[in-house]
């Protein structure tokens, strides 16, 4: 199995949330809630960094959905 060294200081680096935001808005840039954050970028890489490392955002746990997929039923 191959083992990873420092995820946590590559997920909250600079560049990478950048990236991510980029990545995330991409054909969505004319959504008001889109340009309110790609206007004020920095702004928000900061306090998503700041989230992360105070370790006060909150992620909910998945709760598994049945679809019902004509005959059968699957998880998802």
């Amino acid at each position: 199995m191959k083992s990873y060294n420092h995820l946590f200081e590559k997920l909250v680096d600079y560049d990478n949330i950048y990236r991510a935001i980029m990545r995330a808005s991409k054909g969505k840039k004319n959504r008001p809630d889109v340009k309110k954050v790609l206007l004020r970028i920095n702004k928000y890489i900061y306090r998503l960094q700041d989230l992360l490392n105070g370790r006060k955002l909150k992620i909910r746990k998945h709760n598994a959905v049945l679809i019902n997929d004509g005959i059968h039923l699957k998880k998802g």
